[in-house]
């Protein structure tokens, strides 16, 4: 998967601190943030409380592909969204060491990544559109979405 192979996206989600990207890089992101802060497939907010039931502050992302459709012109390839969902506890919204908001500075990772790159599919991901979401009173983030993917 794309996402671990960045690191400054794994620091963004793996440490709570005020200055992720000066903590150490992670040796095997695979075992410290897939299924544990990286989902492929849709998550609740369940996954935010410990065994007793208390909230825990973490980041995390869900990677979705939503709207299959045909293609318009060919068919035999199906047009589908590929869909981030970025949600951080509110106490780890603020990076006070560098004046910037968490999930900002994940959005622009994943933007770099994936905007006007050939990824997945066929073609280049296009930006579609980013709304703001509230998962409850602890956890609120970003739906990033990026449009027409052409899968054979």
């Amino acid at each position: 998967m794309k996402l671990i192979g960045n690191q400054n996206l794994c620091k963004y989600l793996y440490y709570n601190s005020n200055d992720p990207l000066v903590e150490s890089d992670i040796t095997d992101p695979t075992t410290s943030l897939l299924y544990k802060k990286i989902f492929p497939y849709p998550t609740t907010t369940e996954i935010f409380k410990d065994p007793d039931g208390n909230v825990i502050a973490s980041s995390t992302i869900n990677v979705l592909f939503d709207n299959f459709r045909l293609g318009s012109q060919n068919t035999k390839f199906k047009n589908g969204k590929l869909m981030f969902v970025i949600l951080c506890h509110t106490s780890l919204w603020r990076l006070d060491a560098t004046s910037q908001l968490r999930p900002y500075c994940i959005l622009n990772e994943i933007d770099e990544m994936f905007s006007g790159q050939n990824v997945i599919g066929v073609g280049k991901g296009e930006f579609e559109k980013c709304d703001i979401i509230f998962s409850d009173n602890n956890y609120s983030g970003y739906r990033l979405v990026y449009k027409d993917y052409e899968f054979a």
